[in-house]
Formats: structure tokens, sequence, C-alpha cells
């Protein structure tokens, strides 16, 4: 059986958004972008790439893996607590990437 809990992200980003505080037309001045652009990727009319979901959830301080997989329900408390730690790993890790700087790998040498 497939889990498709990460289809209807959208709704999911823009709770636990506004449970930071944060709207879409915040977030989407954050990013430089503008509300309909957010507003098409949230509703699933467009798709968005992940360097962009990845940014537009570090903006609005919410963990991706919170928006894309819909787990039990939660007590507020709780989803701050596992926010909280994800930033500590995070932290701990380092940033991710930037996927434009390093989309260039060494070509492999021919064989002899």
């Amino acid at each position: 059986m497939e889990n498709d809990s990460w289809k209807n992200w959208g709704p999911r980003f823009k709770a636990l958004a506004k449970e930071n505080g944060e709207t879409l037309a915040t977030v989407a001045e954050k990013m430089g972008l503008t509300e309909a652009a957010l507003r098409h990727w949230t509703n699933g009319t467009r798709e968005i790439n992940l360097t962009d979901f990845i940014e537009m959830c570090s903006v609005a301080g919410v963990h991706p893996s919170l928006v894309l997989f819909d787990g039990p329900p939660m007590d507020p408390d709780t989803k701050r607590q596992i926010g909280d730690l994800a930033k500590k790993l995070d932290a701990d890790i380092g940033p991710m990437p930037d996927f434009k700087k390093t989309s260039k790998l060494p070509r492999p040498k021919p064989r002899a």
C-alpha cells in the first residue's frame, strides 16, 4: 500500500506556517516572490522544485518533514518540540548544499 500523504502538503504548509505567525504573503515577500506564486504551489496548480520547497519551509520556520509526511495528530507543544529538534539537527549537520553550485560534477576518466 502506497503512502501518498505528501501529495496534500499545501494545506499542511499553510497551517504550520500560520502557527509560526507566517502567511503566504510574508513568506513570499521574504523569498522575493509573489504571493500568487506560492499560492499556485500550495494549491497544486504548479509544481515546486526541491530548492524552492526547502527555502519556503525554512523561511516559514517549518521543517519540511512536518509538511510532507502527515503523521498522527499532535498537540502544538509536541509539534514545537519536534520542530526545535529538527532545527537543532539541521544546525549540527550544517546547511544543505547549494545544488546550483554543485550541479557540475567532474566527468569520470575514460577507461584505458
